[in-house]
């Protein structure tokens, strides 16, 4: 989606295999999640569950990706790649937040809950009528709470509400914050109802013709080549907080394969201050 060369589409043919041997991979581990037990590092213990939906997720978004991409399908699928971008960003995200990280999921997602019932019940809807607005969780704190834990909740809630924020929470070398964000916005002009997915199938001439096609050509193939990397991305988050890293044979051979530096892959936090907050 970023840009379009001979070259970029020879190497996407040429990576698709990594992802899809990647994802295989973490599919015959998956049953081991759930059949358990599983030694987490404790440390990582309160944002597993989260990490651990989130990469099952990811497997199952990025399966869905291949096989329309094997079909033939372009611009559809872009909103699943966007889907698997955003997903794994708030994996790495998480595992640097901590336990803060999972409070301020938990606060957010009541937010959103409120919002909702509010919405519905102003609107009349009968289920809204007849129930109580989503209770706060005990662990999120209260909202003219000035304490430094209150203050650092509602940072991180800020970041976690939006994605902009989110990659503002991290630094890295090679993979500056900025890129992520423009990259999301680029792929959600393909999601949402845009000009872009319009034009796509109906191109208006300025003499007034109109063209009608079907997009049967990318706008780019960088989201075929990023796709691997996505998926080390997740698998290393998900595999750095389970004892033994059991993921990290796989993730090694495809690192190899696709001659990315390690050590440039995953994204660190770095403090900046206060985040805006939501």
């Amino acid at each position: 989606m970023i840009s379009t060369s001979r070259g970029n589409e020879e190497a996407a043919q040429r990576v698709i295999p990594v992802a899809e041997r990647l994802l295989g991979s973490y599919r015959l581990y998956e049953p081991r999640l759930s059949i358990g037990p599983v030694d987490v590092v404790g440390k990582h213990r309160p944002v597993f569950p989260a990490i651990a939906g989130w990469w099952m997720h990811v497997n199952a978004l990025t399966a869905d990706y291949l096989l329309l991409l094997r079909s033939g399908s372009t611009l559809t699928i872009v909103p699943l790649f966007r889907n698997i971008f955003e997903h794994v960003l708030a994996m790495m995200w998480l595992r640097e937040a901590g336990t803060d990280g999972v409070t301020a999921i938990d606060g957010y997602t009541w937010d959103q809950q409120v919002k909702l019932y509010d919405g519905a019940k102003a609107n009349g809807w009968p289920a809204a009528q007849n129930a109580e607005s989503p209770a706060r969780p005990a662990h999120v704190p209260e909202k003219d709470d000035q304490s430094p834990e209150a203050k650092r909740f509602r940072t991180l809630k800020g970041e976690f509400a939006n994605l902009k924020n989110l990659v503002d929470a991290h630094e890295n070398d090679r993979f500056a914050v900025s890129d992520h964000y423009e990259v999301y916005r680029l792929l959600s002009s393909y999601s949402h109802a845009s000009a872009h997915t319009a034009a796509a199938y109906v191109r208006q001439a300025a003499d007034g013709e109109l063209t009608f096609n079907a997009p049967n050509s990318r706008s780019g193939a960088a989201d075929i080549l990023w796709l691997p990397v996505c998926l080390i991305q997740a698998g290393t988050t998900l595999s750095s907080t389970i004892e033994g890293s059991p993921l990290e044979a796989v993730i090694e051979q495809a690192i190899t394969e696709l001659g990315i530096p390690r050590d440039q892959l995953m994204i660190k936090r770095t403090p900046k201050g206060d985040t805006p907050q939501t």
